[in-house]
């Protein structure tokens, strides 16, 4: 089991459940109903955000951008 590796920034860690079920005509294992299972996933995406200086600005400093993470 893995959880798939999106560019979608999610609450860390995030919690889900894996539902299981037994699909068959024999009796005997019908009535067998697993439980859920409870896991947390850890996320490694972070939210980014570019700033690019206006026209005006980049005639006085020509060439520069800025990016932050967090």
């Amino acid at each position: 089991m893995a959880a798939v590796d999106d560019t979608v920034v999610e609450s860390n860690p995030h919690a889900t459940s894996i539902v299981q079920a037994v699909g068959i005509s024999d009796p005997v294992y019908a009535v067998i109903n697993p439980a859920d299972v409870a896991v947390s996933i850890a996320e490694n995406d972070t939210q980014q955000i570019a700033f690019a200086l206006a026209a005006a600005a980049s005639a006085r400093r020509q060439g520069r951008t800025w990016s932050t993470r967090g």
